[in-house]
């Protein structure tokens, strides 16, 4: 369990958290062999720096008075994503299984972070930030359907 001071450490946590998938797709566009793999990850690379952007333009200070977020399970999404030194190799499917599990990890976090939020404003945000995530995943589940 992890306990944060303020709403501002979380969001910073989350955007460690999404910068490692930055990083892995940057690690596959380099590394992928397969073309069919590669489109899927420009396109998904794209979006996810956009959404990203996102993240990092969040005004912490429109969201009311801070408190203590208690209770937090760790968002430990480490091993989720396959190593960089596999990406020649990965299939579509691999690639879009490790995605999707890490974004449904994400997806959970921010559902957990709501739950524990008293202030409506925050809980508001948390919310909303799991509508995001579940709007991604669906995204991403379309554009390995292709």
């Amino acid at each position: 369990m992890v306990v944060f001071r303020d709403l501002k450490s979380v969001i910073e946590m989350v955007i460690d958290r999404e910068e490692i998938l930055s990083a892995f797709y940057s690690a596959a566009q380099k590394t992928v062999t397969d073309k069919e793999c590669l489109q899927a990850i420009d396109i998904l690379r794209d979006r996810h720096e956009q959404n990203l952007k996102i993240l990092r333009d969040i005004r912490i200070e429109n969201f009311g008075k801070d408190e203590w977020i208690r209770n937090i399970p760790d968002l430990d999404i480490h091993g989720v994503l396959p190593p960089t030194a596999i990406l020649g190799t990965i299939s579509r499917d691999e690639l879009a299984s490790a995605v999707l599990e890490f974004e449904t990890c994400m997806r959970e976090f921010y559902r957990t972070v709501s739950e524990e939020i008293v202030t409506t404003e925050e809980k508001d945000l948390f919310d909303s930030l799991v509508m995001f995530k579940d709007k991604q995943i669906m995204d991403i589940r379309r554009c390995f359907e292709c």
